[in-house]
């Protein structure tokens, strides 16, 4: 993935889709808390895993407000997202690659 596209997407701002950066309506209203980002990189695909809980919790317990984010290089950057469960605090970290999004 390129490194303009990576700094966008955690760094930048992106209002069209309003996926990343303190652009985001979504992300101001998040507040502060414990973060995790974990990239995988297949080819030109790349996914992209964002959650967020309470300071202290544990990764293996449901506190986790989890995004999935899928960049697709071939396309250009096209960005497609989605909240885990119900998109509330109620999700396992390191469960994130077998949830379901929406």
């Amino acid at each position: 993935m390129g490194s303009d596209n990576t700094d966008l997407l955690l760094h930048g701002r992106d209002p069209a889709h309003q996926l990343a950066g303190d652009g985001s309506a979504w992300v101001q209203d998040m507040g502060v808390y414990a973060r995790r980002l974990d990239l995988k990189e297949v080819g030109v695909v790349t996914t992209i895993y964002r959650g967020w809980a309470d300071y202290g919790s544990d990764e293996t317990n449901p506190l986790w407000r989890i995004q999935k984010i899928v960049l697709d290089e071939t396309s250009g950057l096209t960005l497609t997202d989605g909240m885990a469960g119900d998109g509330d605090f109620n999700e396992i970290w390191t469960d994130r690659e077998g949830l379901s999004y929406s």
